[in-house]
Parts: structure tokens; sequence; C-alpha cells
């Protein structure tokens, strides 16, 4: 079967019957009433129009413009870094002669790239793990300086923090006490 080309005058007509069912069904007429409308306008050509076929006309129309104005989440990231390239190239002459405003700005475009990429990621993976060795020394000292009474009641508290905030040094005294009463 040979593909219709989109400028053939029966698909601008389907086209057109498309975007006028999507304005009557806007101005909140019912799709009996959006059928009839279409049914009775002689542009249209399609006396058996019904319902059925005006919700199928809403829905292909909105659907399409759906896919037409929908980016990917790829397609979204490409779209800015496209605009912070453009950015950065309109700050390249001032870059050049060391004004530092635009070197100032440019830092903050790279910034933004870095993140869009996520190549920040790493870097948060190592505070993470450097936080995590602070609260383990802190926890010891905190052991060392308090009652096992007292001790447990902050295990008890920490055990009620949400899963987000566990620190790997608690776990494993809470593990451990856990060990210790259940054995």
């Amino acid at each position: 079967m040979a593909k219709v080309a989109m400028t053939d005058p029966k698909n601008l007509q389907v086209i057109e019957r498309r975007q006028r069912a999507v304005e009557l069904r806007k101005s909140g007429m019912t799709l009996e009433q959006v059928a009839d409308q279409i049914a009775a306008d002689p542009r249209f050509g399609v006396p058996n129009y019904g319902a059925s076929s005006a919700y199928d006309d809403v829905r292909r129309a909105l659907d399409q413009l759906n896919s037409e104005c929908s980016l990917t989440t790829a397609q979204y990231r490409q779209l800015e870094l496209e605009r912070l390239d453009h950015m950065q190239w309109a700050l390249q002459p001032k870059i050049d002669v060391g004004n530092t405003r635009a070197i100032e700005a440019a830092i903050k475009i790279n910034d933004r790239r870095s993140k869009l990429l996520g190549l920040e990621a790493p870097l948060l993976l190592k505070v993470e793990q450097e936080m995590n060795a602070h609260i383990a020394e802190f926890v010891d000292f905190v052991r060392m300086h308090m009652t096992s009474a007292e001790y447990d009641r902050l295990l008890d508290i920490v055990e009620m923090m949400p899963a987000n905030y566990t620190v790997p040094a608690i776990a494993e005294n809470r593990e451990r006490r856990l060990e210790t009463e259940y054995g």
C-alpha cells in the first residue's frame, strides 16, 4: 500500500477536522454535540460522524500534539547542553581578553553543565564517606562518655530516624546491640 503524503488534501481535511473537534470540545461541548457539528459541516464530508468518531478525533489530535511537544529526558538534556554551549560561546570573546565577569559566568555555566551531566555524583559520595567517618568517630567518643542506658536510649532514638539518615557506624552498633540482646 502506497504511503499518502501529509499534504494530501484528504490528510489535510482529517487534520482540520480533528483540530475543529478539539476546539469544539474545549468550548465545553459534549462529544455528541461535537459529532453533530462536524457531521453538519460540509467541509468535512462525514455525515455519519458519531460521538465515538469525535472521541477518536479529539484523542488523536491531542496525542499528536503531545508527541510533538513532549521531550524525553535525553532530548531535554541535549537541548539544555546546547543552550549552555551557546551561552559559553557568546562569552568566549570576553573570556579571551580576561573579563572577570565573563569568566565567572562561564564558571557558572560549567557548574550547571556538570550537574546536568551528573559529574558531581562522585564528589557527593566522597563527602558522604568522609561524613560517615567523622560520625563514626563521634559515636565512639559518645559511647565512651555515656552510661550503657544512655547509649541504648541514643540508639533507640537513631532507630526512629528515616532510613536515609542511617549512618554505617550507628547501624553496626545497632546490629551489635541486637546480637547481644537476642544473640
